[in-house]
């Protein structure tokens, strides 16, 4: 993947990698390096030569059962995936077909929104555009994935990532995901205005416990744990209420993290728009489709039930009861996981995975992989990847041992063939020491094989060596066979008997 605007020498590099994925063979011990110019290949070249292998299993020989997890609300910026859009045919046209929906209901361009063009300003932190944005971008990011040849064993969805991920599944069209996704951003736009979300560092049990405590003794406190992501909990409410929260648990030293504007998703806050909601998709999808995937419902934490429907019900109690991630990861686990790839705008729920990945599993912390990754407010950070992140990822998969289509990673471009160096194979030959043994014709055990030539003489021809027969290796001199003379006397006289001439006397 290079920009379109290569010069003579970049284009040389772009063609050297081409030849390199697609002409050459894929070994086990594999690396993936991601450059743009001549400097930056000599550095990663530099850096692989230095790194000390710490793992001798071969990536092939692992397991590679891959999940793909797609990212909720709050990993949104502004800008997200504009260079995929720009450089990917793929990927432009699932954003072009969300796009062309949204205008045509909105009068507004979807893509304007994600990229902060036009007058859009802000529009992007609304429920009502974040929803539909997000669920756009997963579903073109799946589809570039598979177009290089990566699809998912099983998906899981954070909240409203859900909905991409049952899109993945086979339980949605595109068109139909994003019109539920959209339906339910404006739905949850018009809920109080005093809602917020607050993250805490903490044990489930912990929170639960002093939310309820507030709940009591607070007159109209509405506060729900929204989110289980295992060693921190999002708690959901009112603001007025969520004050009071955060003061108890700043006081114990617990560390608070207040999220990104947005509704108070997953509370009693959200409950007057679930009828509207339920009645929504069931006019999207009357008649449900179960997933083709296996996929981690947040509800229960537990792969669906083969057969079961993701129906308007289940939407309705996954819209109000909490996100159960932390069980997600355990089921994860227990399936045996290796790769995880996020979906998403941002690295958000790979690090979750990582943290709370069960140290008794079976299994060890698969491999995390982010498809994209926010670009750093430090200007001066260094980075190869002016992809947005998805170059790296390929990388990272491609040594993580998955198969990659780089036919189809190259789309768009038109590359050739040229010649490489061969590997540097050090051709030091090692001789393997084995025993020599007689020939196993047929013939006789001392004398070996029997010859009668033309002249009616008869010959005997066999082998010694100093393992065969065993017992000669009592009669090695320096190394060297000394055949005894007892050796030729037994000869002679086995063959005066083979030729049936009576008694011999030696």
């Amino acid at each position: 993947m290079f920009p379109p605007d290569l010069t003579a020498a970049d284009s040389v590099l772009a063609d050297m990698a081409w030849t390199a994925a697609i002409g050459r063979t894929h070994f086990a011990h594999r690396a993936g390096l991601v450059f743009s110019n001549t400097a930056e290949l000599k550095e990663s070249l530099s850096d692989l030569a230095q790194t000390e292998v710490l793992n001798d299993v071969p990536v092939k020989d692992r397991g590679k059962m891959v999940a793909f997890v797609f990212t909720g609300q709050a990993s949104q910026w502004v800008g997200m995936s504009q260079t995929l859009y720009e450089r990917e045919p793929v990927f432009r046209s699932i954003l072009d077909r969300c796009n062309q929906l949204i205008l045509k209901e909105r009068g507004v361009s979807l893509l304007d929104v994600m990229f902060g063009q036009g007058d859009t300003y802000g529009l992007l932190d609304e429920a009502a555009w974040t929803q539909p944005a997000i669920y756009s971008l997963e579903c073109a990011l799946v589809a570039l994935w598979e177009s290089i040849g990566v699809k998912p064993d099983v998906v899981i969805g954070h909240s409203l990532g859900e909905i991409a991920a049952a899109q993945t599944a086979g339980a949605f069209t595109l068109e139909e995901g994003l019109r539920y996704a959209s339906a339910r951003g404006t739905l949850m736009g018009t809920t109080r205005s005093d809602g917020a979300m607050v993250a805490f560092f903490a044990s489930n049990s912990r929170v639960a416990s002093v939310v309820n405590e507030l709940n009591s003794s607070s007159v109209g406190s509405e506060l729900s744990v929204a989110v289980d992501n295992g060693l921190q909990q999002v708690v959901s409410g009112a603001e007025k209420d969520l004050n009071l929260l955060i003061e108890h648990f700043e006081a114990e030293g617990t560390k608070v993290v207040r999220l990104k504007r947005s509704p108070a998703y997953h509370s009693a806050l959200v409950e007057p728009v679930l009828d509207d909601l339920e009645t929504q998709i069931n006019e999207i999808v009357p008649t449900p489709t179960p997933p083709s995937l296996p996929l981690i419902s947040n509800i229960t934490g537990q792969l669906l039930s083969k057969g079961e429907k993701m129906d308007a019900n289940y939407w309705r109690r996954h819209a109000r009861n909490p996100v159960a991630f932390h069980k997600s990861i355990e089921t994860l686990a227990e399936m045996g996981v290796d790769v995880v790839i996020e979906i998403g705008p941002h690295a958000v729920l790979g690090p979750v995975v990582s943290m709370n990945w069960p140290e008794a599993a079976s299994s060890r912390t698969p491999k995390i992989i982010h498809s994209l990754v926010r670009p750093s407010i430090d200007a001066e950070e260094q980075t190869f990847d002016t992809s947005g992140g998805f170059t790296t990822a390929v990388a990272e998969a491609y040594e993580a041992g998955i198969d990659i289509s780089f036919e189809s990673l190259f789309a768009g471009e038109t590359r050739r063939r040229i010649s490489l160096p061969g590997y540097p194979f050090q051709r030091t030959q090692h001789w393997v020491p084995v025993s020599r043994r007689r020939r196993q014709d047929k013939g006789h055990p001392l004398l070996g094989v029997r010859h009668e030539s033309p002249r009616g003489e008869t010959m005997y021809e066999t082998d010694i060596y100093a393992s065969d027969p065993a017992w000669m290796v009592d009669h090695l001199v320096y190394e060297q066979v000394v055949a005894p003379g007892g050796l030729y006397g037994g000869m002679a006289v086995s063959a005066a008997f083979a030729d049936e001439a009576g008694p011999a006397f030696l």
